[in-house]
């Protein structure tokens, strides 16, 4: 591959990862780490994940978003057997609006690339005020 075809293969991965995420299609979202993948959500959620297994478990736990909206990606390191990118995703939940930083360690798959290894940290976060539902009068 390319530097120009593994830019564009990362953000297709990206923006895989953020659709998949929205349509809660958890084992798609599994299918796009390798089988002995590392999620390093320590400072998030407190606890890392390791393989299929434990990364089909936290998302079919986690809270449910909204929304996942990236925002930039790019490549810091490209080489023949590996990638890491950094990627900025607004995440929208009904407690608030949550930015986080994402840092991949990518490797290739035949033609595609999948994740190692995926460290997440939050930037901020917004929060959004509780709206109470409007009762309807009859």
């Amino acid at each position: 591959m390319t530097d120009l075809s593994i830019k564009q293969a990362v953000n297709d991965l990206v923006a895989k990862y953020a659709d998949l995420c929205d349509q809660q299609d958890w084992n798609a979202v599994a299918a796009l780490f390798t089988p002995d993948a590392v999620f390093d959500a320590e400072t998030v959620y407190g606890k890392t994940m390791a393989g299929t297994e434990e990364l089909l478990q936290f998302f079919t736990s986690a809270p449910v978003a909204a929304g996942h909206h990236p925002t930039s990606v790019y490549c810091t390191e490209i080489t023949d057997s590996a990638v890491t990118a950094r990627m900025k995703m607004l995440v929208i939940f009904r407690s608030g609006l949550f930015s986080v930083d994402y840092l991949w360690s990518l490797v290739p798959s035949g033609s595609d690339l999948r994740i190692a290894r995926q460290t997440i940290s939050l930037v901020g976060k917004v929060t959004l005020p509780k709206i109470e539902k409007a009762v309807a009068s009859s």
